[in-house]
């Protein structure tokens, strides 16, 4: 009946509530939860919907069927769908407006949250495929080694027009292809670094598919290039901060000054490089001093910090210097947008390519994604999380953005 809104008015759905009402009221023990949750709910809901009945009373007993599944998981080795349990009873109460039981649902959320372990399984190459990758990267490390032997600011250039970097069409065509049919029968669940749940859905799994690929290929491939390309230059000493900060301040539209004005009307010019400079030279110096002996351990704290808040200001000032809004309304009134919001702005996408908007949602904002922005802003990355590898995509990004200039991309 559902199935045929045209066919099926609300009136014909009278007294079709107390069919499910009776299914609640049944002995505990025997009712089955799983498919109250499953289907009896969600029916009960589509018709309470249909006959502008109360929905949050579904909502709660959903809440509280979800909290008994989670109850009946004991197994240590099952506290992760446990905890989806308890995150799917918080979403149900949080619908039904029951605050009190939102609050008792988080609580024992927290509390499980730090039991919950996964299980690793590690599968190792054969050795022909071994064999396969070494020579992949012999092969990369001979390109990288040809391109070191350019001038500073060619390297650069290089760098910036990301060659090396895999092609959005490519990306997507591999994210397709990659399809496991014995996972579309089986539960699964994503948790983000910190043990949460992460949001369901078919736009969020295809984001995972897309960027589960692309972080393979970077892995494979981008970051052994940036690193036969950025280290060895940096121990020979041809690429220096020094000739790196003026690549950026004198050949990109970085370095040209932007004139905001105050609420005075006073205006003042604004220039990045004063304030990218610090991040790149600690990079530097970091580099330097870790292939200058093998007693010095590099720490890229600083750098990845400092530079990862800047691109979010970047990606704002290129926006405003385009006269695209930068402003929309919020909780409390119109405020500056985010980085996620200014690399989702339809008039954006019409400057960047498709190749470079791939890599910095990766980077910045995709939570399927390195997603740096925010683990950086939230303080959600340990001592032992950061490494040169972070630096060498960021250094990557920056050159990528700076070669853009204020005219709209044309379509090949």
């Amino acid at each position: 009946m559902l199935d045929y809104p045209k066919l099926f008015k609300s009136d014909d759905f009278k007294q079709t509530l107390s069919i499910f009402e009776n299914e609640l009221k049944k002995d505990r023990k025997k009712t089955d939860d799983f498919s109250l949750v499953n289907y009896y709910i969600p029916t009960a809901l589509k018709i309470a919907i249909k006959t502008k009945s109360d929905v949050r009373k579904w909502h709660n007993e959903c809440g509280l069927a979800y909290l008994r599944i989670a109850e009946g998981e004991t197994e240590e080795d099952r506290f992760w769908l446990k905890l989806d349990n308890y995150a799917s009873a918080i979403k149900a109460f949080t619908s039904a407006g029951n605050l009190e039981k939102v609050k008792d649902a988080e609580t024992l959320y927290s509390e499980l949250k730090p039991k919950v372990k996964l299980p690793t399984t590690r599968i190792d190459f054969d050795e022909e495929t071994q064999k396969q990758l070494q020579e992949f990267q012999d092969y990369i490390k001979k390109l990288a080694e040809d391109i070191t032997k350019q001038d500073p600011e060619d390297i650069y250039r290089t760098i910036s027009n990301g060659f090396f970097f895999p092609k959005y069409s490519d990306v997507i065509k591999a994210s397709e292809n990659n399809k496991n049919a014995f996972l579309n029968f089986v539960t699964t669940i994503q948790f983000d670094k910190n043990k949460n749940i992460s949001s369901k859905g078919t736009d969020a799994e295809k984001d995972k598919k897309l960027f589960d690929t692309y972080s393979y290929q970077m892995k494979m491939s981008v970051l052994p290039y940036l690193h036969y390309i950025l280290v060895p230059g940096i121990k020979s000493g041809k690429l220096t901060f020094e000739n790196f900060i003026e690549f950026i301040a004198t050949q990109s539209w970085i370095g040209k000054p932007h004139l905001k004005y105050d609420l005075g009307g006073e205006g003042k010019a604004v220039n990045w490089i004063g304030l990218l400079s610090p991040s790149i030279i600690e990079f530097f110096i970091q580099i330097q001093g870790w292939v200058s002996t093998k007693y010095y351990r590099p720490s890229f704290v600083l750098a990845v910090d400092s530079l990862t808040i800047k691109f979010e200001g970047l990606l704002r000032d290129f926006c405003e210097r385009m006269k695209i809004p930068t402003s929309h309304i919020g909780k409390k009134g119109m405020q500056e947008v985010y980085i996620h919001n200014v690399l989702d702005n339809d008039i954006i996408k019409k400057f960047f390519n498709d190749d470079d908007l791939l890599l910095f949602n990766y980077l910045f904002s995709s939570e399927s994604g390195l997603n740096l922005r925010n683990n950086v802003a939230h303080c959600f990355l340990d001592y032992e999380e950061y490494n040169p590898g972070q630096m060498f995509l960021l250094i990557a990004a920056l050159l990528r953005l700076a070669k853009y200039d204020y005219k709209i991309k044309t379509s090949s």
